[in-house]
Order: C-alpha cells, then structure tokens, then sequence
C-alpha cells in the first residue's frame, strides 16, 4: 500500500475524448486521449512560431543579462 496525500486535483494532465479520429478525411488515426488536436502529428496545420530574442536562454524568466550574450540567475 503506497500512503501520501494527494496535493491538488488540477495538477493532473488534461484527457480528451477515447476513439477520436483524425480530422484529415484520408486519414484514419485513432488519436490519443492525451491529443488536444483534432488531427494526428502528419496531418495538424503548421504553427506560427515566434522566435526568441537572440543570446537569451528560452523558457527560463528567472535570468537576467549580466553581460553581453552572459546570462545569470535573478538574486
């Protein structure tokens, strides 16, 4: 038996719907219940991306430029 508390309920991953198929009409994937998209990897409409700022370390907001291109943790 495995104790512990469970510490929030929203900290699960989102599922969908089992049994979902793919939007593209030739195609048949059955997609995961973890697959917030309506299509498969093959068939889902490229993204727009927006690209970072040169030098900086995506993801991580916590750094500051301490030099240039030199990137360190905020205090």
């Amino acid at each position: 038996m495995i104790r512990g508390v469970r510490i929030r309920e929203e900290a699960s991953v989102p599922r969908y719907r089992a049994g979902r198929i793919c939007q593209d009409l030739e195609c048949d994937t059955v997609l995961s219940v973890y697959n917030s998209s309506a299509f498969c990897w093959q068939h889902e409409p490229p993204h727009r991306l927006v690209a970072a700022p040169a030098g900086r370390p995506r993801g991580d907001r916590a750094l500051e430029e301490i030099g240039e291109g030199v990137w360190a943790r905020s205090a």
